[in-house]
């Protein structure tokens, strides 16, 4: 049994929630639950099923394309003279993403179900949101989205952070107590390597915070949610972490969803799907690895105090940008590693095209800054350097696939076979991602379903376009501050 500490001088110093929050302390008594030979035999089923729909949506979407492809263009004539032949060999930017895609594919093939039953745990745990408290419904809307499925799901102690550097009084957000408490960041703070934005905010939050170095994190953006199916993966991940990797924990990341918005802004809730089956394909794989790949999110990030009192969050400014995959790199080069978190934390996605095209565009700049200029070994960089460019041959290959439209001409076996792989990888990722928010969502009707799908295959050029809009913006013109986007 662990039995709350005596209540300190000031209320919102206590890490202990409130009596009326959450369920007697007893239930924080630390449990080793093991699965069941049903739970086993259930999950390796669900793997099977898994793997089964992971090979049809990448072989249907191929086949569609090689037909649609044979019944536009029957003919395929090897080029005469070398304009053709230079036609012909730039048809190779379709196949840059290629390695990406097997990576992807790969992941969601090795993606696993969740088979840990739940558990609870006496570590206390800090939900720490860093917002500059500005959009204060959405912040608001977040803390007692964390208030309201602890008292669901109360699986160990915890206290909520919220980091905030522009609302300086904390004006129109729910009162600090004894599971709430603000840390505003000074006008005046500055860090020795000049860091910028969210960053700086961290930064400041590692000295200001009275939280013990053994309290483990989990990081969330302003509009972030934590689901019961997350807390239960933080606790089993927390549990697991504890008893095996006592004095070197790795960090956690998990799949974020993003339906919230659903009815207001269905279309821009399609076009994040990919973001949600990405999260169980390439980002499941980078964590089975245990190293950040292709960086890491910046909400639903589960590292102990320690662990990232010991990293910093002083990345300079050209590290603030995105300062996660800035982080994360930096983190594995000193040897931290990393692991999978299961379950989901909801959030947001934009609502309108120019917040859409803005925000990719700062992805990209900061991970080409991050692929570029971390100082890290290259081994640690290879992956994020490969990456970004497939992603920056994105509206190269915009123009080559309008071109080849309008004009034809010959393109190998090879790269046709390369670059339907990718697409078809990209379809299925996406439809993974669709079925998982509809399933978050509570969207159960087949019909429901198929219709979702259908209107999201009647959107994938525009979707694809916005992208590589995006893509081309940051290029010509890269991002050099922090834009905040309306959610």
């Amino acid at each position: 049994m662990y039995p709350p500490p005596a209540p300190p001088a000031y209320q919102d110093d206590c890490p202990w929630p409130r009596a009326d929050e959450t369920r007697p302390l007893e239930v924080l008594r630390p449990v080793f639950p093991v699965p069941s030979r049903r739970e086993r035999r259930l999950a390796s089923h669900e793997r099977l099923r898994h793997r089964l729909i992971v090979t049809a949506l990448i072989a249907a979407p191929m086949a569609a394309l090689y037909a649609i492809q044979l019944t536009l263009w029957p003919h395929n004539p090897l080029p005469r003279g070398l304009w053709p032949q230079i036609w012909s060999w730039m048809g190779a930017i379709w196949a840059v993403a290629a390695i990406p895609a097997l990576l992807e594919a790969t992941g969601l093939y090795l993606w696993r179900p969740p088979l840990t039953p739940p558990g609870a745990i006496g570590n206390m745990v800090c939900w720490r949101i860093v917002s500059r408290g500005i959009n204060r419904d959405a912040l608001t809307a977040s803390i007692e989205a964390c208030r309201r499925e602890m008292r669901i799901t109360p699986l160990f102690p915890y206290v909520i952070e919220v980091v905030v550097d522009s609302n300086e009084h904390a004006d129109g957000l729910p009162a600090a107590s004894r599971d709430l408490r603000y840390i505003v960041v000074p006008k005046g703070y500055r860090t020795p390597g000049g860091t910028k934005a969210k960053a700086r905010a961290l930064n400041y939050a590692l000295r200001a915070s009275p939280i013990g170095s053994d309290t483990w994190l989990v990081h969330m953006d302003e509009e972030s949610w934590p689901t019961r199916s997350g807390i239960t993966g933080i606790a089993a991940m927390i549990r697991e972490e504890e008893r095996d990797r006592p004095d070197h924990p790795r960090v956690g990341q998990g799949t974020i969803t993003y339906h919230r918005n659903w009815e207001q802004h269905p279309y821009f809730t399609l076009s994040d799907c990919i973001r949600s089956g990405s999260d169980k394909g390439r980002l499941y794989l980078s964590m089975r690895i245990g190293i950040p790949l292709f960086g890491l999110h910046g909400s639903f990030i589960v590292v102990r105090n320690d662990v990232e009192q010991a990293q910093g969050f002083d990345v300079g400014p050209v590290g603030s940008l995105t300062e996660d995959a800035w982080w994360g790199v930096l983190a594995s080069a000193d040897g931290v590693r990393c692991r999978w978190v299961d379950g989901f934390v909801a959030e947001q996605c934009t609502h309108r095209v120019n917040d859409f095209i803005k925000q990719r565009r700062r992805w990209f700049t900061g991970a080409r800054r991050t692929a570029m200029q971390a100082p890290a070994p290259f081994r640690w960089r290879a992956v994020l350097i490969m990456s970004t460019l497939a992603w920056a041959s994105a509206p190269f290959a915009w123009a080559y696939t309008i071109g080849h439209f309008i004009d034809g001409g010959y393109i190998s076996p090879w790269i046709r076979l390369l670059a339907n792989f990718s697409l078809a990888v990209y379809i299925a990722t996406t439809l993974i991602g669709l079925q998982l928010n509809m399933r978050d969502h509570g969207i159960r009707k087949y019909s429901q379903k198929v219709r979702w799908a259908l209107t999201w295959m009647l959107c994938l050029v525009f979707f694809s376009g916005m992208e590589s809009l995006a893509v081309a913006y940051a290029i010509i013109r890269p991002e050099k501050g922090w834009h905040v986007v309306r959610k």
